[in-house]
Formats: C-alpha cells, sequence, structure tokens
C-alpha cells in the first residue's frame, strides 16, 4: 500500500487486563534512566508500588529503610573485590530523604557531604503518585530525578566514553520487604560492598562509538551525554529539568533500563543489620508505617485499577530519514521534537501517540 494516501486510520483498541497471573510482580517495575554534562550526573527512576511508604526527608539519615532507589559508582574501569575512597553510595527515599556516602581504604561506607565549595550543588526532586505511608488505597508508585555533580564525586567531568562501576538497587517496603539489584547475580552484601560484582556504565560522547567494555559483559549501561531541549508549557528546556517528573522527550529513551521484579532478582533484605543505624525520630502525625523484619517478599494481591483501557491507535506514522519522500505524519511538531510517547500499554512501540 503507497504511504501518498496520507489517510489517518483510527482503531480503537480494548485491552482487557486480568489482575491475576503475575500482574503483583509487575505493578513493582522499575525504570530508570541516566545523561551526564559538564557539570552532574544526572538518574531519573519511575518505581512502580501500590504502597509506597517513608518518613525520612533529611540528608544522611537510613533511607534504605523506606522505599528507596540507590545508585552505586565506582570511578574507574578496575572494580576492585572491596569498596575504597573510589567508590560511591547515593541513596534517595520516596519520602524525599537523601544519604550520600562514600567508601574508605578500609572497605567501609561512611556518610560525606554532596556539597563543595564553588561547585554546583545536588539536585533531587521526588513525587508520590498517590498517598505516602497510607496502606489503605492502592498507588501507583513514585518518581524521582537526580543531579550528582562531578565534584562530589571527586572528579571533574568523565572523558567521552569513560568507563565506570555502576549498580542500582531499589529496596520495597510497606507490606512484604524485598530489594531488586540491576545486577542479578549479586547478593545482597555484593550488591552494596563489592564493585567487582556490579555491571559499568560508559559516558558516551557526541562522537564515536562507545567503550568497548570486553566480551561477554553484561548489566551495561550507556548514558548519554545531555543535549538538546524539551518543550515544557510550549517553550523549550535544557536537558533534563530535575523536577521529579519524567517527560517525554526529556530521558534517552534508546538507553532506558526497564526491569521487572523477576523471582531472579529478587534479594533477602537483611533488615536486622540496619536496625542499629536506625535515627531516632518521632514517626509523623498520620504516619502508619513501622520497621520491622520481613521475610523474602510475596505477592502483592491483585491490581486494583481499571481493567479496560482506551488507546488511539494510529498506523499513518512514519520517521525515517533513509526516505525522506515518505511523509513523516504526526510525528514532530513544528520545533522537530518528537510527538511520540512510549504509552499507554508499557510502551509496546512508537505507533501510540502522547494520550
Amino acid at each position: 500500500m503507497s504511504w501518498s494516501w496520507r489517510l489517518l486510520l483510527i482503531l480503537p483498541l480494548l485491552a482487557l487486563l486480568n489482575p491475576a497471573a503475575g500482574r503483583e510482580q509487575e505493578l513493582d517495575r522499575v525504570r530508570f534512566y541516566t545523561q551526564w554534562n559538564d557539570d552532574y550526573l544526572f538518574v531519573a527512576a519511575k518505581c512502580e508500588d501500590v504502597n509506597v511508604v517513608g518518613r525520612r526527608s533529611g540528608l544522611n539519615q537510613p533511607v534504605w529503610l523506606d522505599d528507596d532507589f540507590e545508585v552505586f559508582l565506582h570511578h574507574g574501569k578496575e572494580k576492585p573485590e572491596k569498596i575504597n575512597d573510589q567508590s560511591y553510595w547515593i541513596s534517595v527515599s520516596a519520602a524525599g530523604g537523601f544519604s550520600f556516602q562514600r567508601g574508605d581504604p578500609g572497605g567501609t561506607w561512611l556518610p560525606a557531604s554532596p556539597l563543595v565549595a564553588g561547585a554546583p550543588s545536588p539536585k533531587l526532586e521526588v513525587r508520590v503518585h498517590g498517598s505516602l505511608n497510607d496502606p489503605a488505597d492502592a498507588d501507583l508508585g513514585w518518581e524521582l530525578e537526580l543531579g550528582i555533580p562531578w565534584a562530589a564525586l571527586g572528579q571533574t567531568k568523565p572523558a567521552p566514553n569513560e568507563v565506570w562501576g555502576f549498580n542500582v538497587v531499589r529496596h520495597l517496603r510497606g507490606d512484604q520487604d524485598a530489594r531488586f539489584s540491576y545486577v542479578p547475580q549479586a547478593t545482597p552484601i555484593a550488591a552494596q560492598t563489592a564493585p567487582a560484582r556490579w555491571g559499568f556504565i560508559v559516558f558516551r560522547g557526541n562522537q564515536g562509538e562507545s567503550a568497548w567494555i570486553g566480551p561477554g559483559e553484561q548489566n551495561v549501561v550507556i548514558s548519554e551525554r545531555a543535549a538538546g531541549s524539551f518543550e515544557v508549557a510550549g517553550r523549550p528546556v535544557p536537558r533534563p529539568l530535575v523536577d521529579g517528573v519524567i517527560q517525554i522527550g526529556e530521558w534517552p529513551d534508546l538507553y532506558r533500563i526497564d526491569a521487572e521484579l523477576r523471582p531472579e532478582y529478587l534479594l533477602d533484605v537483611p533488615h536486622e543489620a540496619f536496625a542499629a543505624n536506625e535515627a531516632p525520630g518521632e514517626v509523623p502525625a498520620g504516619c502508619s508505617f513501622q520497621t520491622r523484619p520481613v521475610p523474602t517478599r510475596t505477592a502483592r494481591g491483585v491490581y486494583l485499577g481499571e481493567r479496560l483501557i482506551l488507546a488511539t491507535y494510529r498506523l499513518d506514522y512514519h520517521d525515517d530519514a533513509r526516505d525522506p519522500q515518505r511523509p513523516a505524519f504526526g510525528v514532530r511538531d513544528a520545533t522537530g521534537a518528537s510527538l511520540l510517547a512510549a504509552q499507554p500499554l508499557r510502551g509496546l512501540g512508537p505507533w501510540f501517540s502522547g494520550l
């Protein structure tokens, strides 16, 4: 069929969702992105969670006792068996708390300050989609956007295609506790303390191919250099805007990481090991959160949202620069920004418009 017809074909797509058969763990998906510029390493994450909990909103509190998202970095491609003073652990709570720790030569994590005189300050915004600390309703989850200054990591900006050690860990609290590690082979302790068991992050530059990691290497995250802008309220804004909302065109979709909490990704949570480090404090009024040791995570119940989705399905999209004679209809706006969005059904492809 010729593309010259330019006929807009709209089909209603009705998707009936089965709330059983694995839907429980699907509600715990995590998606994260990275990018960087001369001043910051940027990280964003969307954490699905039906019961978002957390009460630590300050600096260097034990945010891992809340629903949290953690980034582990080790400067350099050679990753040792134990953390050292080139290792960093950055944690963000769903309640907005922020923990920044650096390894010491003896292999111990120590609280550190992310503030460096004369250097940019860290950026952090968290948005909860639902209610915090209320198990009576079904939440959608929470998002975070984070900017970590290179100066806080003891470095200047990385060279193009420089390689560091990298891992991501997510704790889930509130009903049954669990931990997700981006590198599934890492044991609970190794996921935090053994850079040799982590993956890699490659800081891709503007030119050339990504650095070669090595034959058979897995768990490699490609981090694009932040460039260009995206549209907010009709105006172009430099990427990224750290406001706690992951928006269309803000983060590089090509290198995003999507992960479901499959059984091999779940790790036992050594809750008691962290209990002694918990900072004392009063539970805020109306907060139902209680820390407690709980065994490995189990099913969280059925999906409580709408069971019927109505989407607009379009067959006229085309955006292939190799054939400029074909129409690029409904693909980009007047500024050249993409109109396509990976919505609504878990990003099934670019044929869904941004509904």
